[in-house]
């Protein structure tokens, strides 16, 4: 029975050591379902999925942000539509809330405006045809979140990027 008991305490361990391991491997794709974010999120998912990445996709609609425990990630990467020049309210709020380090946010922009927020930021307005580049860029900024989250024991301390692309998103 002691010898069962033992048994039962290491396996518990070993799959609780597992899943905290995981977590740097995992990332999660939030998207606001439109053809082109769907396109892009379809072509991310690929990518991080030949690098051995777990991936998890989700959507979220309004007042809605879809992230529940966001820790159990090593990165995570939202998409919004930035309609009259803003994040969207319910992702502005979820960002102020939480502690998670590791985003990388993308906004759609048809308009000049500056994102502003203390997380990675980039902004496009543009073509489907253009979302398997975009989808490669952005899936190579999260290989790196998870490459630092993996070689640092704290959370990194990200610079905002922001990229423009002049052409309008077809959605």
């Amino acid at each position: 029975m002691k010898h069962l008991h033992l048994l039962l305490i290491i396996a518990v361990f070993v799959i609780k050591l597992g899943a905290e391991q995981n977590s740097s491997n995992a990332v999660l794709l939030v998207y606001e379902n439109t053809r082109f974010k769907r396109n892009l999120i379809t072509e991310m998912e690929k990518i991080l999925s030949q690098n051995e990445v777990n991936v998890t996709v989700t959507t979220h609609s309004k007042n809605d942000v879809a992230i529940e425990n966001p820790s159990q990630y090593g990165a995570i990467f939202i998409s919004n539509s930035g309609v009259n020049s803003q994040v969207r309210p319910w992702i502005t709020a979820w960002l102020e809330q939480t502690d998670f380090r590791n985003i990388l946010l993308h906004t759609t922009q048809t308009r000049d405006w500056q994102v502003e927020t203390e997380f990675d930021a980039v902004t496009s307005a543009s073509s489907n045809s253009e979302a398997a580049k975009l989808a490669q860029d952005y899936s190579q900024k999260l290989l790196l979140f998870l490459s630092s989250s993996e070689e640092e024991s704290g959370t990194p301390d990200h610079d905002q990027t922001t990229e423009n692309e002049n052409d309008e998103e077809t959605e």
